[in-house]
Parts: C-alpha cells; sequence; structure tokens
C-alpha cells in the first residue's frame, strides 16, 4: 500500500522540482556573481549595470510566466517543460561566453523568458490529486528555496577558482540534468487520431470571478511579503542590532529551515484538515497581528524577540502562501476549460510583481519614514486584502470547508474498518462509513448555503 502510494505520487513531485531547482539555481548563481564579473571586463558603473542586467532578466521572468502558461494549457504541461529547460540550458550556458554588455543582457533576457515555473506548477497540476496538490506545492517551494541556497554556496565556494565561464557552464548542464528527468517521466496517454487537447475557454470571465480575484489579491500581497520580511531582516539585523554579514547569513540558513519544515510537514496537514480557505486566511489574521507588533518599539528591545517575531511571520506567511498556490489548480478546474495553466501563469504574474515592487516601497519606507512604516503599512494592506474578499461575497472561513474535510475524513477511516474487519463484521464498519458520510452531507450542505451567497459568480466546490 505504502510502495503503491508512494510510486502514485512521484510523477507530480519530482521532475516539476527538478526542473524548477535547476532554473532557480542558474538564475540565483547570478546574482551573487555578477557583480565580480562585470569589473573584471572594465564596467564602470557596476551597480547600475548589474541593477540592469537582473531586472531585465526578471522582468522577462514575468512576460514567460503568461507564455508558458497558455502554452501549457495548448500542448500540454510535460511538452512545454522540456522546450523551457532547453531554453535554459542554452541560455545559462551562453552566458559565459558574454564579453560585453549587450549581449549578456540580451542572453539573460532570453533565459528569463525561459523560466520553466509555470508550467513545472501545470505539471503538478496535471498530475496531482486535489487532496496531493498542497503537498506538491510544498515540495515546488522546497526546490525554490533549496535552489536559492545552494545557489550562494556554489558561488562562495567555487566561484573564485572557477571563474565566469566555468560557472555558466555548470548551470546550463544543471538545467540539462531537468531536461532529462522530465524526459525520463511518464507521458500522459497516447490520444485516438485526430483528437487534440480540448480548446482552452472561460479564462477572461474566471478573472473577473470574485473567487478569483481574491485568489489573484493573496498572491500580489504574498509575494509583496516574501521580499518585505526578507529585506527587512537583513536591514534590521545590521543596522539595530549590527549584526555581522556571517551573523545574518547564519539567521537566514535558521529561516529557510523553518520555511522548509512548514511546508514538508505542517502545512499540508493543517490545509487538509481545516481547509485551504480557512488555512489561508487565519494566517492572514496571523500576519496582521505580527506585522502590527513589529511596528511597535518592544519588538526592537532585544535581538531574541525580534527573531521570534521575524520567525511566526514567516511560519504564517508559508500558511498563506502554499495553500493559496494550490487553489490554482482548483479555480483553473472549475472555472475555465483546459485554462488551469493561463490561471497559473496569470497568478505568479501576480507574485512576481509584489515581489518586484516589494524592494522599492518597503526599503523607502523604512528609510524615509522609518523601521515601523513597511509593517504596518502591510497590515493595513492585508486588511484591506480580508476585506475586499468579504466585500466580494466571498466567505474567508466557510465552515463546510471543515465539515467535508471530516466527513471524509471518516468515510475513510470507516471504509478501513469495514475492510480491516472481515466480513463477519463489515456491518459495522459499513456503518461508521455511513456515519462519516451523514457528516459528509452536512459539509455538502454548507457548500449548497455558500452557493447561494456567491450565486452570481458560480456554484463552486468548497475546497476553492
Amino acid at each position: 500500500m505504502h510502495r503503491a502510494t508512494f510510486m502514485h505520487h512521484a510523477p507530480c513531485r519530482y521532475p516539476a522540482c527538478v526542473c524548477t531547482f535547476a532554473d532557480y539555481f542558474g538564475l540565483a548563481t547570478l546574482q551573487p556573481a555578477l557583480p565580480f564579473y562585470l569589473a573584471t571586463i572594465g564596467v564602470d558603473d557596476v551597480p547600475l549595470w548589474a541593477g540592469i542586467i537582473l531586472s531585465g532578466q526578471f522582468a522577462a521572468v514575468v512576460l514567460g510566466n503568461l507564455v508558458w502558461g497558455v502554452a501549457a494549457d495548448r500542448f500540454g504541461a510535460r511538452k512545454v517543460l522540456q522546450i523551457t529547460m532547453v531554453g535554459d540550458a542554452i541560455f545559462f550556458a551562453a552566458t559565459g561566453f558574454c564579453r560585453n554588455l549587450p549581449l549578456l543582457i540580451v542572453v539573460r533576457v532570453f533565459a528569463g523568458l525561459s523560466t520553466p515555473l509555470v508550467p513545472s506548477l501545470a505539471y503538478i497540476f496535471e498530475k496531482c490529486t486535489k487532496e496531493g496538490v498542497v503537498a506538491g506545492m510544498a515540495r515546488y517551494g522546497f526546490s525554490v528555496i533549496s535552489g536559492y541556497m545552494v545557489a550562494g554556496a556554489f558561488v562562495g565556494a567555487a566561484y573564485e577558482s572557477l571563474g565566469w565561464m566555468v560557472t555558466s557552464l555548470i548551470t546550463g548542464a544543471v538545467a540539462v540534468v531537468g531536461f532529462g528527468v522530465v524526459t525520463a517521466s511518464e507521458p500522459p496517454p497516447p490520444r485516438e487520431p485526430g483528437q487534440a487537447r480540448p480548446q482552452s475557454s472561460g479564462v477572461r470571465d474566471a478573472v473577473k470571478n470574485p473567487l478569483f480575484i481574491t485568489f489573484g489579491v493573496t498572491c500580489l500581497t504574498n509575494g509583496y511579503l516574501m521580499m518585505l520580511m526578507m529585506n527587512l531582516l537583513v536591514f534590521n539585523l545590521r543596522d539595530v542590532f549590527d549584526f555581522s554579514a556571517g551573523q545574518v547569513g547564519t539567521v537566514f540558513i535558521a529561516t529557510t529551515m523553518i520555511m522548509i519544515a512548514c511546508s514538508f510537514y505542517v502545512v499540508p496537514r493543517v490545509s487538509k484538515r481545516f481547509g485551504m480557505r480557512n488555512t489561508i486566511n487565519g494566517a492572514g489574521v496571523a500576519i496582521i497581528g505580527l506585522c502590527v507588533l513589529l511596528s511597535l518599539p518592544f519588538a526592537y528591545s532585544h535581538v531574541a524577540v525580534y527573531i521570534l517575531l521575524n520567525f511566526l511571520l514567516i511560519t504564517s506567511f508559508q500558511f498563506s502562501h502554499a495553500p493559496n498556490q494550490a487553489r490554482a489548480k482548483i479555480l483553473g478546474e472549475e472555472l475555465t476549460v483546459n485554462g488551469t495553466g493561463a490561471i497559473t501563469g496569470i497568478s505568479r504574474t501576480l507574485w512576481a510583481l509584489g515581489q518586484a515592487g516589494s524592494p522599492v516601497i518597503a526599503l523607502s519606507l523604512y528609510s524615509e519614514v522609518g523601521r515601523a512604516a513597511p509593517f504596518w503599512s502591510f497590515a493595513v494592506l492585508k486588511a484591506l486584502e480580508m476585506l475586499l474578499s468579504k466585500s466580494l461575497g466571498v466567505d474567508l472561513f466557510p465552515a463546510s470547508e471543515r465539515s467535508a474535510n471530516v466527513g471524509k475524513k471518516g468515510a475513510d477511516e470507516g471504509r478501513e474498518k469495514g475492510e480491516s474487519k472481515g466480513e463477519g463484521e463489515g456491518e459495522e464498519g459499513d456503518a461508521g462509513t455511513l456515519m462519516a458520510l451523514g457528516d459528509a452531507e452536512a459539509g455538502r450542505g454548507g457548500e449548497i448555503a455558500l452557493a447561494d451567497v456567491s450565486k452570481r459568480t458560480r456554484t463552486l466546490s468548497t475546497e476553492v
């Protein structure tokens, strides 16, 4: 049973996650190595041109998210993932041969356009069941975090001895490994002669749906919050508590471990028990409270207090972010026909826009208004996000989500009990199943009530 379950879920975890790791490894390797390389080729204003190159690369990632999401709906996630990994391998490796600024900018823009992030998510959504998609998101998040970690460690340990060209070729080789893994994965079943993928439809109507609007706004604010947390952690540890670069690095490693632990072990279980929206919005309430606390003077009274509050904020962020990413699958299936890739691409674009805007806005507030301003302003923004949901008729804490999950769990336990007792005692297991199904019916009753409230949108599964 365990081995069968493992083999069932393995396809949805590993090929997409290996590709995501390879992409983030290649993108993140550039950041610490680029200033040193620009200095060696005689660039005068290194910070300016490093910013232009990195901005161009990540602007291309935003565009790529939209393009590859639509392509995944049309051609299939696996095929598009292969295409993007070929692009990554070519342009990561070609970076090593760039000896002037114009060529380097062009190559890194194409590297950004080759982003496999949305096809990776679409691949997970195609392979995973609704019950397994949050766990799939946890593995995806781990691949992102580990890509950043390994890239930083790789540059720190090896760049001075290997140099720019060899470092770039290695990032290209890692992308080749990602291509090989996804190519070796199980292909989709062959189609009948003349049968094509269904035409994507309903995306334009979906983005106007209140459920998508609230989902998209949460993507935007989560992207903003992630960069806010990381940037302010560095500046406050340095400016308020006089931390060295090595001490800040140690805190970052601890932060990463917390994010990994939450993603792998805690968030999927909580989300399964209480439902996605209950988990996301419960985390939202915690985020508001913690941002208020971090805007007060006592948060900076001792370094241990400040780090503890940041760790709690990062944990709350994970409870908001991982389930919200998984909602792209459910919304795509409920609101569109073969439009999950496009929905995922739009959501990742909103996330990237939040990430892009956060450093400018948050650090401007930090330097011009004070260290409390970024936190209390985000608390206000998060509260407005939740009020928007209520004003659109979207229930923040639907009781039917929890009832349905409890009922399903009871039904599963009843079936297992009936099977284990044998024929003589099977009736007892059947009775447990029927009782649990009664609980599930109560959950569906709540679902019907929710649908009445949102009648103008559509009748949706309460799992959204």
